[in-house]
């Protein structure tokens, strides 16, 4: 039972706001919110996509591709000296990879077209272990690396069509178990405190 005159005392709030990067190709955003020493986590990451198309005389080929992954976690911080904490915890993902490759060769007597197409699902689980460096009250340079562990899931459909045979098509069901511990890809993130 408390006192009469005591309250409670809860730690304030804690939201940072960033960029996060792999390598100088990979570039994604992290929003984090909650006690100084305990926060959850929220990542987007990895999103890309493109298309492409390209057209000769007797050769067509088209490809479009998306990609993105969205993590959520809870990660905890101890403090090391007055600029150094350590941050460790657990993170939880989602991955989408949408893939569509069209080539279509034309010959004198007729043609051939191929198309290949495929949806992936990845669900993944992280370990987060790092480092934050903090440059000021306002902003934070951290330094982490995420073994990770993952279930991708999902289809490809492989269809070819020529003139003389018709058309074939191949669906084969994904299913692929993965892990990770690589240091050349450290986890780099700038943010602001607010």
């Amino acid at each position: 039972m408390m006192p009469l005159g005591a309250q409670s005392q809860d730690a304030p709030k804690q939201r940072e706001i960033g960029l996060i990067f792999t390598g100088l190709n990979s570039f994604g955003l992290t929003y984090r919110q909650g006690k100084a020493e305990a926060l959850w986590r929220f990542r987007v990451a990895n999103v890309s996509g493109g298309s492409d198309n390209s057209v000769g005389d007797s050769l067509s080929n088209r490809s479009q591709r998306f990609a993105a992954d969205l993590m959520a976690g809870k990660e905890f911080r101890k403090t090391l000296d007055e600029h150094f904490t350590f941050r460790y915890g657990l993170d939880l993902g989602l991955g989408l990879r949408l893939n569509e490759a069209n080539n279509e060769n034309m010959f004198v007597n007729g043609s051939d077209q191929s198309t290949n197409a495929s949806q992936l699902f990845t669900a993944s689980m992280n370990l987060v272990l790092g480092f934050n460096y903090q440059l000021s009250d306002k902003f934070i340079l951290g330094a982490e690396v995420l073994p990770s562990f993952g279930y991708t899931f999902g289809q490809q459909e492989f269809t070819y069509i020529t003139s003389n045979r018709g058309a074939r098509t191949n669906v084969q069901d994904v299913s692929d178990w993965s892990y990770q511990m690589r240091l050349s890809s450290i986890l780099l993130s700038a943010v602001y405190v607010f």
